[in-house]
């Protein structure tokens, strides 16, 4: 057995190669079979022959084989520098819509929040459906109930509301996002300042002393980085407030933009503010309890609280006024989820189009090439030669097409996030990250294959017919079948993209004319702040 494995070992070796390896081999094989060696040794020896011939195969492809297809394929190329440009040019932009928007999908559904184990926390919020409020604050008092009574599902809550308060001490006066929050909605966040510290309970506590956590980009653009900051008394709607710490510079609670948080003082035993809702709670669940214990949980406490008020005050109520549970990350994405899925749908059919296009073209020019492939056919090429160039072709175009998909994805990333505003939840973590540039390289890499194989059987043909078949102007049945599919299926994607433009179109056009009741033309709207204090 081992012999016979050494003679088809070496078949296809040039011969002085194949004399020396099997002549080394074989006296092994004998050194073996007169040591008495066993099964295992015989099977040892196999396996280093197999690999060996392996690496010394794969070392003459590529240094003999491999590299004169890739020259030969970059002269074919700049030779058509046309067809070059307008293939790599489909590719990258069908490459480039299709990596922007997985990025951008990643970023905003699949990647979770920036929390340490944000799987865990939840938005607890009311809801009055009578009158229409699906999703509504908290009162101080339901904040406060709900604390001491959901220990079991909660391991913390945390609230916070958010306003727009002028602050100076700064370079200049500016007017920011505040919040006002309890000192536990950074233990549930699991946040803690990047310089100082957060806010501790006697600060939290009604009648405590008010201080402030800045934000990185106010620390920076406003007070210049300085560390000194700390302990620096600053001015807050014209009140004194002293500094206690700074936080991270990707912390950014729900997109709200705060750029300066107060502790909120609240008083959750004051029950005159029971009709006053204007805290949003964050839960963070205990180890092994899921949004769906968290429900039932609060649904237990509603009817309690209903039983133990008897029927009568401003209470939660599992009907009129129920208290609901939702993923921190799902209120966040919103409707938008929807709406990020259909765009990655459309541009999947975008770059199916495009490599659609581009295998039409690469078709167009392996009817042109027919002479050229019988010629070298002719001259000793076998059909995996010629296979192995056009696959080399392709994947040059689709290298360099991906190449320009990445430049054009990372120009639209930051245009949109320059340009989007609030209309895109957690626009500012959306990057071109190492998995996104995993997937576009191995997309390339299907493509590139695609593309090389959709010409080749052409290639095969040609070298088959010889040179009188590439004297022929028409193709054979079977390559017009096959363009007239390619044909069909871009047609078929181009309509279903139509139309869904068209609905999108008359959609927005629909929105913007929507009547406002007034003459808006020449109408102005603005903003005066007067602070508190006189």
């Amino acid at each position: 057995m081992l012999r016979r494995w050494i003679r088809i070992a070496v078949h296809g070796l040039s011969r002085d190669e194949r004399d020396r390896w099997r002549e080394e081999w074989l006296a092994d094989a004998e050194a073996l079979e007169q040591a008495g060696a066993g099964r295992a040794d015989r099977w040892s020896l196999a396996v280093g022959i197999g690999l060996a011939v392996v690496k010394m195969r794969l070392e003459g492809v590529r240094m003999d084989g491999w590299m004169r297809e890739v020259r030969l394929a970059f002269r074919s190329l700049w030779r058509r520098p046309g067809f070059a440009a307008v293939a790599i040019l489909t590719l990258g932009l069908g490459i480039g819509s299709t990596t922007a928007v997985v990025s951008v999908v990643r970023g905003v559904l699949l990647e979770p929040l920036p929390y340490p184990e944000a799987h865990e926390l939840v938005l607890v919020h009311t809801a009055f459906p009578a009158l229409g409020f699906d999703e509504f604050w908290m009162s101080p008092p339901e904040y406060g109930e709900l604390t001491e009574r959901s220990r079991s599902v909660f391991e913390s809550l945390g609230a916070y509301r958010t306003w727009d308060r002028s602050i100076g001490g700064g370079d200049e006066p500016e007017r920011v996002t505040s919040a006002a929050a309890t000192a536990s909605l950074f233990t549930t966040l699991g946040i803690d300042a990047a310089i100082g510290r957060v806010f501790d309970d006697a600060e939290d506590a009604p009648g405590g002393p008010v201080v402030a956590l800045l934000s990185w980009g106010l620390w920076e653009r406003s007070f210049g980085g300085d560390r000194e900051i700390i302990g620096r008394v600053i001015e807050v709607d014209g009140d004194p407030v002293e500094v206690v710490g700074v936080l991270p510079a990707d912390f950014d609670l729900e997109d709200a933009g705060v750029e300066i948080w107060l502790p909120s003082q609240i008083d959750p035993t004051d029950l005159d503010q029971r009709a006053s809702h204007w805290l949003r709670v964050i839960g963070r669940l205990r180890d092994g309890r899921t949004p769906a214990d968290a429900r039932r949980e609060i649904d237990n406490l509603v009817h309690r609280w209903e039983e133990d008020s008897g029927g009568g005050g401003h209470l939660p109520h599992p009907e009129r006024h129920p208290l609901l549970v939702e993923g921190l990350q799902d209120d966040l994405v919103g409707d938008v989820r929807t709406a990020l899925w259909v765009l990655m749908g459309a541009v999947g059919f975008v770059l199916l189009i495009a490599c659609v296009n581009v295998a039409n073209l690469l078709l167009v020019r392996a009817e042109d090439r027919q002479r050229e492939v019988s010629v070298r056919a002719a001259l000793g090429a076998g059909r995996g030669r010629l296979v192995q160039q056009f696959l080399i072709e392709g994947l040059l175009l689709a290298g360099a097409g991906a190449a320009l998909g990445i430049v054009l994805a990372s120009g639209g990333l930051r245009l949109l996030q320059t340009a989007g505003g609030g209309e895109l939840p957690r626009l500012a973590e959306i990057d071109l990250d190492p998995v996104v540039l995993l997937i576009t390289v191995a997309l390339t890499a299907g493509v590139g294959v695609v593309f090389g194989l959709a010409p080749a059987r052409h290639a095969m043909s040609a070298a088959a017919g010889g040179l009188r078949a590439s004297t022929r102007t028409t193709g054979s049945r079977a390559r017009k079948g096959v363009r007239s599919a390619l044909v069909v299926v871009e047609t078929a994607l181009a309509l279903v993209l139509a139309v869904g433009a068209g609905l999108m179109l008359r959609s927005f056009d629909s929105l913007t004319g929507v009547n406002p009741g007034f003459e808006v033309r020449e109408a102005l709207t603005f903003k005066l702040y007067l602070p508190n204090s006189t």
